[in-house]
Protein backbone atom coordinates (compact mmCIF):
# COMPACT_ATOMS: atom_id res chain seq x y z
CA UNK A 1 0.00 0.00 0.00
CA UNK A 2 1.28 3.43 -0.95
CA UNK A 3 1.72 5.66 2.10
CA UNK A 4 1.50 8.84 0.03
CA UNK A 5 -1.42 10.52 -1.70
CA UNK A 6 -0.79 12.58 -4.84
CA UNK A 7 -3.39 15.34 -5.03
CA UNK A 8 -3.95 16.94 -8.45
CA UNK A 9 -7.16 18.74 -7.44
CA UNK A 10 -6.85 22.37 -6.33
CA UNK A 11 -10.32 22.03 -4.76
CA UNK A 12 -9.27 19.06 -2.63
CA UNK A 13 -5.98 20.75 -1.76
CA UNK A 14 -7.83 23.86 -0.51
CA UNK A 15 -10.22 21.68 1.52
CA UNK A 16 -7.35 19.79 3.13
CA UNK A 17 -5.57 23.06 3.89
CA UNK A 18 -8.72 24.39 5.58
CA UNK A 19 -8.87 21.19 7.65
CA UNK A 20 -5.31 21.79 8.85
CA UNK A 21 -3.80 18.96 6.83
CA UNK A 22 -0.35 19.89 5.55
CA UNK A 23 1.26 18.50 2.44
CA UNK A 24 4.77 17.08 2.51
CA UNK A 25 6.01 18.44 -0.80
CA UNK A 26 4.98 19.35 -4.31
CA UNK A 27 6.01 17.56 -7.47
CA UNK A 28 5.13 17.20 -11.14
CA UNK A 29 3.77 14.17 -12.94
CA UNK A 30 6.33 12.63 -15.28
CA UNK A 31 3.57 11.69 -17.73
CA UNK A 32 1.53 14.91 -17.81
CA UNK A 33 3.82 17.57 -16.36
CA UNK A 34 0.99 18.71 -14.07
CA UNK A 35 1.90 19.80 -10.57
CA UNK A 36 0.50 18.10 -7.50
CA UNK A 37 0.69 18.13 -3.73
CA UNK A 38 1.94 15.07 -1.88
CA UNK A 39 0.28 14.14 1.41
CA UNK A 40 1.19 11.39 3.83
CA UNK A 41 -1.71 9.03 4.42
CA UNK A 42 -2.66 8.72 8.09
CA UNK A 43 -5.86 8.61 10.16
CA UNK A 44 -6.29 12.39 10.14
CA UNK A 45 -5.78 12.60 6.38
CA UNK A 46 -8.11 9.66 5.69
CA UNK A 47 -10.87 11.20 7.83
CA UNK A 48 -10.55 14.52 5.99
CA UNK A 49 -10.63 12.74 2.62
CA UNK A 50 -13.78 10.85 3.65
CA UNK A 51 -15.41 14.14 4.70
CA UNK A 52 -14.47 15.72 1.36
CA UNK A 53 -16.02 12.80 -0.51
CA UNK A 54 -19.23 13.05 1.53
CA UNK A 55 -19.53 16.79 0.86
CA UNK A 56 -18.77 16.29 -2.82
CA UNK A 57 -21.46 13.63 -3.07
CA UNK A 58 -23.97 15.86 -1.23
CA UNK A 59 -23.30 18.72 -3.67
CA UNK A 60 -23.98 16.39 -6.62
CA UNK A 61 -27.31 15.37 -5.08
CA UNK A 62 -28.42 19.01 -4.76
CA UNK A 63 -28.66 19.46 -8.51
Amino acid sequence: MNKYYYCYSPFLHEFLKAEGIRYITTTKSIKTGWGCWVYEKNDEFNSALDEYDLRKEARNLDI
